[in-house]
């Protein structure tokens, strides 16, 4: 790509990209379609948590007399009268001294119970039992309220929703809840030389890798994409670029943002009225990304033009796009740096910040051998980015360096 200005740092993309990113509209979702998303608005209890007293064993209730009695008479025999399980209706049992009643697990707490001992310390003869252990006052009780008083925060706004999280709202009695809308990206591949996967190469031609790849990336990050192939065809890639712009939030294209005879990505953006907020950063890989902007304000529609060889692709759609994607969910887009022991030197010409791949393990960084921006493979094994700083020329082994751990989740 050759620039006809000064390229831009990663520091300022990242901050364009980021003042740019409008926290999407909310949406109700039932329970069971809540994983994955983020919450819109905190889910408040309505009630207690439990909202009622239970027992936290199968076993016997007894009354505070019979506590203090047994304390005084470890061969005190009670009577059994009746029994209460989880779901049975409490309000009209009540235990009396000199009496106790059968309690299973889950069950609530019959007025007059103070504790509940364990089937398994409790001597049953007929209708009469003997407790053979010691029993205070509460034991193996679960009180209403224990983990929420009605009006506490269950869920704050802003929570990535996990299985246990929607185990949570619905405990609170949630049939519903307000998420945060994901994007509808669309996604267009371009080149003469793609072909799909399992079918056979032609002469000349590659199998498409960016396409499923970054559909992988951003569906692990909720979002609903929409694929479009192209050729290099610069009519066809108007066409498919108004379609995207006019039915997607946000746009990504892979290949033909540089300046080659046959990048007809560019000036299609241009032809359709996308205000480029920057084309070229001082990264590598990935120096040609562009971003710019359609519309206004929560109607626009967001495009990165990603470059076209695969780990420049992903690469730049986890440093520059996924700090985007998170923002719109109202999560924190700013990326997180962790300090780790390099392993191996590392050389490059000053003037463009690197992101090297590497494997973190226990703290130490191993970068990848290769570091083409072609050689989709260094990501296989590659869990991280070594930040390899833009004047730098060297980083030695055994140094500190900063890496961006590349998890794609929601966080």
């Amino acid at each position: 790509m050759a620039s006809t200005h000064p390229l831009l740092s990663y520091e300022d993309a990242l901050a364009r990209v980021l003042d740019h990113a409008l926290v999407r509209p909310t949406v109700t979702l039932p329970l069971e379609r809540l994983l994955g998303h983020v919450l819109g608005q905190p889910i408040v209890a309505t009630h207690d948590l439990p909202p009622f007293s239970s027992s936290a064993m199968d076993g016997y209730g007894l009354v505070q007399d019979d506590l203090d009695r047994i304390a005084r008479d470890p061969e005190s025999a009670l009577q059994v009268r009746g029994q209460i399980q989880a779901g049975d209706d409490p309000t009209d049992v009540a235990v009396r001294p000199g009496a106790a009643i059968r309690i299973f697990t889950g069950a609530p707490i019959p007025t007059g119970v103070t504790a509940v001992v364990p089937q398994e310390d409790a001597d049953r003869e007929g209708d009469t039992i003997r407790v053979r252990s010691s029993v205070k006052a509460g034991q193996h009780v679960r009180p209403g309220g224990e983990e929420f008083r009605s009006g506490d925060v269950i869920a704050k706004a802003g929570t990535v929703v996990t299985p246990g999280v929607v185990a949570a709202i619905g405990a609170a009695g949630f049939a519903s809840a307000a998420a945060v809308q994901p994007h509808v990206a669309g996604l267009l591949v371009t080149g003469e030389e793609l072909v799909p996967p399992g079918e056979p190469l032609r002469p000349g031609s590659i199998h498409d890798s960016n396409s499923f790849g970054i559909r992988a990336a951003l569906e692990s990050m909720g979002t609903t994409v929409r694929v479009v192939r192209v050729g290099d065809d610069a009519a066809a890639t108007e066409r498919a670029l108004a379609e995207l712009m006019d039915t997607c939030s946000l746009v990504f294209t892979s290949g033909g943002v540089s300046v080659g005879d046959y990048d007809v990505v560019r000036p299609a953006l241009d032809r359709l009225n996308v205000e480029t907020v920057f084309w070229g950063v001082a990264i590598k890989p990935g120096k040609p990304i562009l971003f710019g902007l359609r519309g206004r304000a929560h109607d626009r529609t967001a495009v990165f033009g990603l470059p076209g060889n695969p780990v420049s692709v992903m690469v730049t759609l986890f440093v520059l796009g996924r700090p985007y994607i998170l923002s719109c969910l109202g999560l924190d887009g700013r990326p997180r740096f962790d300090r780790v022991v390099l392993c191996s030197e590392l050389r490059k010409k000053p003037g463009r910040l690197e992101f090297v791949p590497c494997r973190v393990r226990d703290g130490h960084a191993y970068p990848s051998v290769s570091r083409g921006s072609h050689m989709i493979g260094t990501l296989v094994g590659a869990n991280a980015l070594v930040l390899f700083p833009r004047e730098a020329d060297r980083l030695e082994a055994g140094a500190e360096a900063e890496v961006l751990m590349m998890d794609w989740r929601l966080s």
